[in-house]
């Protein structure tokens, strides 16, 4: 059984604190996940307590969210066709699973988009000049500012079938570098519908093949570092353990979050 690669605290086992902000969290991105970033760094001596306290102000303010769904609203996406419900349906999506799937990507898209923002204000320099983007011929969809719509518990990697969490890891796979170790929430999140999973696979892994996917990923986190300049910040006290909470953003920021900001808006674009 493969277990989680990345230490983190779940949401179902955080307690005290830990658990307070992660409620903070959720009601400050007005989403319905923890993502992995937080509750990573939930596992380093107060890098938690730290980070959101550094960085909260801009979420509650909304600036965080604006400067990210203008990240969002600046991705190139590549063109393609919606799923048609056929599809959806065929790989197990039926008209009754829609809402869910839906609001699993939004979160993600606002989790995704708002977090490597914010974060980026805690570990980046000035950037010199805006971002350069061209005109998407694929309209992103925006997250809206609360989803509303429940979504399940995220279910441990070692818990999923085994045809599951190898398809889950190939997809992990995608646009990553030989060191990258993070295993995407996502693509566990989505787990419950296999079938949907195999059918992002079909579209993404030509998209990784010819390096869009890369080039997408990395424009994303170039973007973020100017958008997060444009956010009002105080200076806070670094921690102690700067170095590990510095690497560990770091990490998340390189690694994750910058690839799966255009990932999981483009399977909500394919998602209508």
């Amino acid at each position: 059984m493969a277990a989680d690669p990345v230490p983190a605290i779940a949401e179902s086992e955080a307690t005290g604190e830990i658990a307070e902000i992660y409620a903070d969290i959720r009601s400050a991105l007005g989403i319905g996940v923890v993502n992995l970033i937080w509750r990573h760094l939930a596992t380093i001596d107060g890098a938690l307590p730290w980070a959101w306290q550094a960085v909260r102000p801009m979420y509650a303010g909304g600036t965080a969210a604006a400067e990210g769904d203008a990240l969002l609203a600046g991705l190139e996406l590549p063109d393609l066709p919606p799923w048609p419900a056929s599809a959806l349906q065929a790989a197990g999506v039926g008209e009754d699973d829609l809402p869910t799937v839906r609001a699993i990507l939004d979160s993600y898209n606002r989790g995704n988009a708002t977090n490597l923002v914010a974060l980026s204000t805690l570990v980046t320099g000035p950037a010199e000049s805006p971002p350069q983007s061209a005109a998407s011929p694929l309209q992103p969809i925006l997250p809206p500012g609360t989803i509303s719509t429940p979504i399940p518990p995220l279910p441990a990697l070692d818990a999923l079938p085994a045809a599951t969490r190898d398809l889950v890891m190939a997809l992990s796979d995608l646009a990553a570098g030989p060191q990258d170790r993070i295993v995407p929430s996502l693509y566990r999140h989505l787990a419950d519908w296999p079938g949907y999973l195999a059918l992002s696979w079909t579209v993404l892994a030509p998209l990784d093949r010819a390096g869009r996917l890369r080039t997408m990923a990395d424009r994303a986190l170039g973007q973020a570092a100017w958008h997060a300049r444009r956010l009002d910040t105080t200076a806070a006290e670094r921690p102690e353990n700067d170095a590990a909470v510095s690497a560990a953003i770091e990490e998340f920021r390189r690694s994750a979050i910058s690839r799966m900001v255009p990932i999981a808006m483009i399977l909500r674009c394919l998602t209508r």
